[in-house]
């Protein structure tokens, strides 16, 4: 039958802690990682527009009074007055 013995509890339950603060940092490494991997697969698909003055465009629509599926998304037809 084994004693309880505090010191050797107490340290024990710091060892557990530097461990606990170990993985929590290896978590928040792996976290960045993904996060970074993501972030760089999701930018490859976007295309970048370089609009000239001129140039008619589209603008999101601002949500007025009514929202429902029947409410355009986008407004315009809109020249581009200046850069």
């Amino acid at each position: 039958m084994a004693l309880f013995e505090p010191t050797a509890n107490e340290d024990e339950l710091r060892a557990n802690l530097d461990l606990l603060q170990e993985t929590r940092e290896i978590a928040h490494i792996k976290e960045y990682a993904v996060k970074t991997r993501v972030a760089r697969k999701y930018d490859r698909r976007v295309v970048y527009r370089d609009f000239q003055e001129g140039d008619l465009v589209l603008r999101k629509a601002t949500l007025g009074a009514e929202k429902n599926k029947l409410t355009p998304k986008w407004e315009g037809l809109l020249r581009i007055a200046e850069k």
